[in-house]
């Protein structure tokens, strides 16, 4: 399942702390979950965690007492809908002679 991480970014991390920041979690976190799109701001720092749930809480603790206090941790919600407009939004094509989008 993909969470929606929030710490809390008070030991002062910078965007050009993010591959450093991102290997220390991924250690941290080990190789059961994964966490990718690590942005960092000045009052927080944000992944994309994929983990199962029933490793949730073991992952919000460890980022807590090594990393910075979890702020929030949300589920992402399955996007079936918007996937499928996308595959519907797919199937149209413009016509390299006319410019004109058509569907296939």
């Amino acid at each position: 399942m993909r969470y929606l991480v929030r710490l809390a970014n008070s030991q002062g991390y910078t965007p050009r702390d993010v591959e450093v920041l991102q290997a220390r979690i991924r250690e941290l976190l080990g190789s059961a979950d994964k966490i990718g799109n690590l942005r960092i701001s000045t009052s927080a720092i944000e992944f994309d965690l994929f983990a199962e749930q029933t490793d949730i809480n073991r992952s919000k603790s460890l980022l807590e007492a090594k990393i910075s206090k979890v702020v929030t941790l949300n589920p992402v919600p399955q996007r079936e809908g918007i996937e499928k407009r996308y595959e519907k939004e797919s199937i149209c094509s413009i016509r390299r002679d006319s410019g004109k989008r058509t569907k296939s």
